[in-house]
């Protein structure tokens, strides 16, 4: 379930369809930027009740997908990507695994990577490039969402750049047409910005911004224990160095979209320095280093938000 016209988000004030108010990305807060992708506008929610679900499937774009399950009991099926995967879809595309089951999916699920039970209040997260499933088993009305996410684990933002790749094994008919999944790599570009400007401006700090209102305080305190967290704040900026370095690599239409700001900070982590110390910046580059260029700052005020019809018609879950 989602609004069927995009409204300022209460929060940020964020152009989106989601329905919710608050979102896991919220909780996060400036460490929110230190991902690949991060995406509530086409946030889900999902209202079912017992025997309803989501049959077999993998999302259009190889993201993963966090939120939580705020009521009844969901099990959730994911199965390990490449080829066991794409025949999971090929052999179950769409199809519930409700009982009684078949000696097919019986053995279908022996293969499972996982099998999950939420619980109300669980907070899950899993990947969405892989093959899937969700069904609810209690008795009254299961309510969930999720939010689409690439962490910056090198394994996860490669995972995500296959997506239009027919060569790789994890693709699949039904996938993001290219020109689409363009458009959710100048996010990714926008990201990686974000998290540059913060390294070279000393890390990221939990300074809300003034239009914003003030976090709970279990959020305050929970970005504060991650951002004192030195081994967390060193393992970001591997990753962010890493998935930086593998879009250079792999990808021209990311070589052409980052900005210098991100080159900067690469080559900064790259020579063994971390997040940049107060001394180090000078008044031009603190204005400079979260501008983005002027192409894409300009696209980004009118390109329009599109996404493709799902694999076979689906809704990822």
């Amino acid at each position: 379930m989602r609004l069927l016209h995009a409204a300022d988000h209460p929060l940020d004030g964020e152009l989106v369809k989601t329905v919710c108010l608050r979102d896991v990305k919220d909780v996060l807060g400036p460490l929110s930027k230190w991902t690949f992708y991060w995406d509530r506008h086409d946030e889900g929610v999902f209202i079912g009740n017992r025997g309803s679900g989501k049959g077999v499937h993998v999302d259009q774009v190889l993201w993963s997908n966090v939120g939580k399950n705020w009521r009844g009991y969901k099990l959730v099926a994911a199965w390990p990507k490449g080829a066991v995967s794409n025949q999971i879809c090929t052999d179950f595309d769409d199809q519930l695994f409700s009982p009684p089951l078949s000696q097919a999916k019986l053995q279908a699920l022996r293969q499972a990577a996982k099998l999950v039970l939420l619980r109300p209040g669980d907070v899950y997260f899993f990947s969405g490039g892989t093959a899937h499933t969700a069904l609810c088993v209690s008795e009254g009305m299961g309510l969930s969402s999720y939010e689409s996410i690439v962490t910056l684990h090198p394994l996860h933002s490669g995972l995500c750049m296959q997506t239009c790749d027919r060569s790789s094994p994890c693709w699949l008919e039904g996938a993001m047409p290219l020109d689409e999944f363009e458009e959710i790599l100048e996010e990714v570009a926008e990201q990686l910005e974000n998290a540059a400007g913060q390294l070279l401006q000393g890390g990221p700090s939990d300074v809300a911004e003034a239009k914003q209102p003030k976090p709970p305080q279990l959020w305050r305190t929970l970005r504060q224990e991650l951002l004192a967290d030195q081994a967390t704040m060193r393992l970001l900026q591997e990753h962010w160095a890493a998935t930086v370095a593998q879009c250079f690599a792999r990808s021209r239409f990311l070589r052409e979209q980052c900005s210098a700001t991100v080159r900067r900070a690469l080559r900064r982590l790259l020579q063994g320095r971390g997040f940049a110390s107060e001394r180090e910046h000078e008044p031009e580059s603190r204005s400079s280093s979260l501008r983005a260029p002027p192409d894409r700052a300009a696209s980004t005020l009118v390109r329009k938000r599109s996404r493709s019809p799902l694999r076979q018609g689906t809704v990822s879950n």
